[in-house]
């Protein structure tokens, strides 16, 4: 229906609550509190962002720290069981190794084995001065062996330096024997050739 004073061609505004009306329009006032919500609601918004930029940098990391991780896994090997077992062994021998110091170290004090080694040093030192005494009565000869050259069943004896030296000794007793008979016949021999012109000399 056309009402008075408004004209033919123009068509009533809808009202926000207009049911014969698909679209509802609803016009918010402004009201005192209403600058509040929106700032409320920007800092919502902002803090949004700021957390969905901190997951994605968190989410960028991480999946960068498993991309470094994929890298690096190919480096490690696994260990076979001949592995293991050699490295078991090495440990247990290194073990036993600082166990035997430990007890070599923390062992009391024994005399016996203080006694045991004196002995042992000495039956050492005895050992070896019978052996240089065998080489000397080898190299020198024993005492009894300077008289003869030859043993009682006639085969000659060897020839050692003390045999040799009491043959030398012998031997220049003997020269010594020669040279005091050679000077006493010379000396006879010149008395008696003083002697004997004597006469002659008187008979003329």
């Amino acid at each position: 229906m056309d009402t008075p004073g408004t004209p033919q061609g123009d068509a009533p505004a809808p009202s926000p609550c207009d049911p014969s009306t698909d679209v509802v329009y609803y016009i918010e006032e402004p009201k005192a509190g209403t600058p509040n919500r929106l700032r409320r609601g920007d800092r919502e918004s902002s803090r949004g962002a700021i957390f969905m930029s901190q997951t994605s940098t968190v989410t960028e990391a991480a999946s960068d720290d498993i991309d470094d991780l994929d890298g690096e896994l190919p480096r490690v090997t696994q260990l076979t069981e001949a592995h293991r077992n050699a490295i078991r062994a090495i440990r247990k021998i290194k073990y036993f190794v600082a166990r035997r110091k430990f007890q070599q170290a923390r062992k009391p004090y024994d005399v016996r084995d203080v006694i045991e080694q004196y002995s042992q040093g000495h039956l050492n030192m005895m050992v070896r001065i019978k052996e240089l005494q065998r080489r000397l009565d080898q190299t020198l000869g024993k005492p009894g062996s300077y008289l003869a050259g030859i043993d009682r069943v006639g085969n000659v004896k060897p020839m050692t330096v003390g045999a040799r030296l009491y043959r030398v000794e012998q031997q220049l007793g003997l020269m010594d024997k020669k040279l005091d008979a050679l000077t006493y016949v010379l000396n006879a021999l010149a008395q008696k050739q003083q002697i004997s012109p004597q006469p002659v000399e008187n008979d003329v």
